[in-house]
């Protein structure tokens, strides 16, 4: 049992080291995965193709404000 319970200790120390690990040490988490950060700005007013969180943005509205489908060309929509 104490076996067990160390094995799962040494499993999440090591989950949480990867996550987490090159943060605490000072290093670029985004430049070692091939990530661009995302700023404050960008979360505040997204561009309308980029949907960075659940439902948008922070509104919540859960719509996108694209207009290439519209009322008028609806109809036109056809499954690929």
């Amino acid at each position: 049992m104490q076996t067990l319970r160390t094995l799962i200790l040494l499993l999440g120390a090591v989950g949480f080291w990867t996550m987490f690990g090159p943060a605490l040490a000072g290093q670029d988490i985004d430049s070692r995965a091939g990530y661009t950060a995302v700023t404050d700005e960008q979360l505040r007013n997204p561009a309308p193709e980029d949907w960075l969180m659940y439902r948008g943005a922070y509104d919540s509205w859960g719509y996108s404000p694209l207009d290439q489908i519209a009322v008028d060309n609806v109809g036109e929509l056809v499954p690929v």
